[in-house]
């Protein structure tokens, strides 16, 4: 059976080709992952999403705008407190997580928050 990766992503980019692209590069990457895509599941609210990341080996999210909304911060606070490895994927880059802050709690959906990153992981040369 294959470990699994879930996708968090923001809801704006879902069916997108900024979607489409990252996980082109997640898949190259990660080859031996089913990747857990919350555009790709059917659910009723947070709490499905999270059940499923706790599902999962590792988290890989992306930002939109250079940040990320309420939905993918919880996300990665979920896989933080299940001590689930954390990855960032922008073009074909894939970072490691460093850290999180709120910046605007009143902004759900775009700039709730941003991510500090640790080292670059690997490149994928499309």
């Amino acid at each position: 059976m294959k470990k699994k990766l879930y996708y968090a992503h923001s809801l704006i980019t879902y069916a997108s080709d900024k979607e489409k692209n990252e996980l082109e590069v997640i898949k190259k990457i990660f080859p031996d992952y089913e990747i857990v895509n919350p555009e790709k599941i059917s659910y009723t609210g947070m709490n499905d999403c999270l059940v499923r990341v706790r599902s999962c080996t590792i988290l890989v999210y992306s930002e939109y705008k250079q940040h990320i909304g309420k939905g993918v911060y919880l996300e990665i606070q979920e896989a933080l407190s299940a001590g689930i490895p954390i990855f960032y994927v922008n073009n074909y880059n894939i970072s490691e997580f460093g850290s999180l802050q709120i910046t605007n709690q009143n902004d759900w959906k775009v700039k709730f928050a941003t991510t500090l990153l640790g080292r670059e992981v690997q490149q994928y040369d499309g």
